[in-house]
């Protein structure tokens, strides 16, 4: 304080909430737009409703906590409450960066666990029958490549036909 490396007056009140709108207009220019879109639905929609009156320097891990257990109770996975307790992880760390006094602890605690899933292949005559379906959308391609090869939406619409062997079946 008496070197003036932190102001007090601007840092000593700011909320979850009020640092939240900072951080996703910093967070705006340096990220990707879905990743971006993502983490601001989180802030939005868990971050800010559950704990956003809180100021920075008053939170305790009880905080962090409420925000999973939103997450749980409105029925979403505990992949998505880890994800959720990452964002605002970062975000806190941006603020310690900036000079807010986050408590350190609040940082420390364990992750939810990604969650179980009780998923099956599908069978062959549910895979025809989709594989059907997509030739009437004209997008048998896509969903053949992700059928037969366990492509993801990504890679598939991001394969090119350099990357394709007619003759070696890759």
């Amino acid at each position: 304080l008496e070197a003036g490396v932190l102001d007090v007056g601007a840092n000593a009140r700011a909320t979850v909430h009020t640092w939240s709108e900072t951080w996703l207009t910093a967070h705006k220019r340096k990220a990707r737009p879905s990743y971006y879109a993502t983490d601001a639905s989180a802030v939005r929609k868990w971050i800010v409703p559950t704990i956003g009156h809180k100021r920075l320097d008053d939170l305790v891990p009880g905080d962090m906590r409420a925000v999973t257990n939103a997450v749980r109770d409105a029925g979403r996975s505990t992949t998505t409450a880890a994800y959720v307790q990452g964002v605002l992880e970062r975000m806190l760390r941006a603020a310690i960066v900036e000079g807010h006094g986050v408590p350190q602890r609040i940082l420390m605690l364990d992750s939810p666990g990604k969650a179980s899933h009780d998923r099956d292949a599908m069978d062959p005559a549910h895979a025809r029958a989709m594989l059907d379906a997509a030739s009437a959308y004209g997008s048998l391609a896509r969903w053949s490549a992700a059928l037969l090869q366990g492509m993801r939406q990504g890679e598939c619409l991001g394969l090119t036909w350099d990357a394709i062997d007619l003759d070696g079946g890759v």
